[in-house]
C-alpha cells in the first residue's frame, strides 16, 4: 500500500469535469477528486508517470467570470481501474496562478464536490442558444 503524503483531503466529484491538454485541446480525462494542491484524473489511456502536463478544465458554469481553469500538473502515480480499460492518475499541481487557485478552491467547495467544509456561492450563467 502506498503512503498518502497529501496535506489536504481530496474532495470527490460525481459531476463530469473534463480535462484537456492545453496545447492540443485533446481530451485527457475527467476529474475524480481534487484539492488546491492535486487531483486524480480518470482516463481511457494510461498517462506517463513523472511527466508534466498543461491542462485546461472547462466548467459548465462561471466561476469569477471564467468558464475554465488552467493549471500545470505533474503525474506522480497511475493505476489501471479494475478490469476496465480506464486508468486513474494522481497529479501534483505546479506553479498554479493565484487566480486559478481561487477558482479551484471555489469549485471544490461547491455542491459539485463531496465533503466540502461549507458551501459557498458560485455564479452560474447558463448559455442560451
Amino acid at each position: 500500500m502506498m503512503k498518502d503524503d497529501r496535506k489536504k483531503k481530496r474532495k470527490t466529484t460525481y459531476a463530469f469535469f473534463g480535462v484537456n491538454d492545453k496545447a492540443t485541446n485533446n481530451f485527457v480525462g475527467w476529474v475524480v477528486d481534487m484539492t488546491t494542491e492535486g487531483l486524480r484524473i480518470r482516463s481511457i489511456t494510461e498517462l506517463e508517470v513523472d511527466s508534466c502536463f498543461r491542462f485546461k478544465m472547462d466548467l459548465p458554469f462561471e466561476i469569477n467570470e471564467s468558464r475554465e481553469i488552467n493549471f500545470d500538473a505533474k503525474s506522480v502515480w497511475s493505476k489501471k481501474v479494475n478490469d476496465k480499460n480506464e486508468f486513474n492518475t494522481g497529479f501534483e499541481l505546479l506553479n498554479v496562478h493565484p487566480t486559478e487557485t481561487v477558482k479551484i478552491a471555489q469549485l471544490i467547495k461547491s455542491s459539485h464536490f463531496e465533503d466540502g467544509d461549507e458551501q459557498i456561492p458560485v455564479t452560474f450563467n447558463i448559455l442560451k442558444n
